[in-house]
């Protein structure tokens, strides 16, 4: 996840469309901060370009970004512009020491820009850990077939990841990760 911050006393942020794994994850890092809907923080329903495009014109103070959102291209838009900077979660470990779906990223210095140096110093980041999940009917060759495709899609390294770092095999108390209230009715629905 990657978070833009500023300094103001009332902050208008971007924390994802109704339903969506941005906006459950944005509310629950929000609220462990004392930040809830209602107060003196404007949270806003954007997702994807027109997010990005918002922070950009300066209609929104901060944003969190995920998935296709935060792809290294668009990151790299965002450190270029003027006024806008990738904020550095100092406490990136905590957070994924309190919320187990949590994985810290560290963006070594120059890893957008090296004549830049975007980012000027080493950044840390969170990311949420996304799982497979299938019903317990599925064939396994099936199952087989999607992991296969998933290894492929996902394991090829980035400015974001390494080789092979993605999809990886491990298991997650998912019934403590992710509390009722994060799961969408269209979630339940499958």
């Amino acid at each position: 996840m990657k978070a833009w911050q500023t300094g103001g006393v009332h902050v208008r942020r971007k924390i994802g469309a109704e339903g969506s794994g941005t906006r459950a994850l944005s509310l629950q890092l929000l609220k462990a901060n004392g930040i809830e809907p209602g107060g003196d923080t404007t949270l806003l329903p954007l997702a994807g370009d027109d997010a990005t495009k918002v922070l950009e014109d300066g209609q929104i103070d901060a944003g969190f970004l995920t998935g296709d959102s935060a792809q290294p291209p668009t990151m790299i838009r965002l450190l270029r512009t003027n006024g806008i900077r990738l904020m550095d979660f100092s406490q990136a470990d905590a957070y994924a020491r309190r919320f187990p779906f949590l994985t810290t990223i560290e963006i070594p210095m120059g890893t957008f820009d090296f004549a830049r140096n975007l980012p000027p110093r080493p950044m840390h980041t969170i990311a949420p850990t996304a799982e497979l999940v299938a019903r317990d009917s599925l064939h396994p060759a099936l199952s087989d077939l999607l992991i296969e495709a998933a290894r492929e899609v996902h394991s090829r390294a980035n400015l974001l990841q390494k080789a092979n770092e993605f999809p990886a095999r491990w298991s997650t108390n998912s019934a403590s990760a992710i509390t009722p209230s994060a799961i969408t009715s269209r979630a339940r629905a499958f």
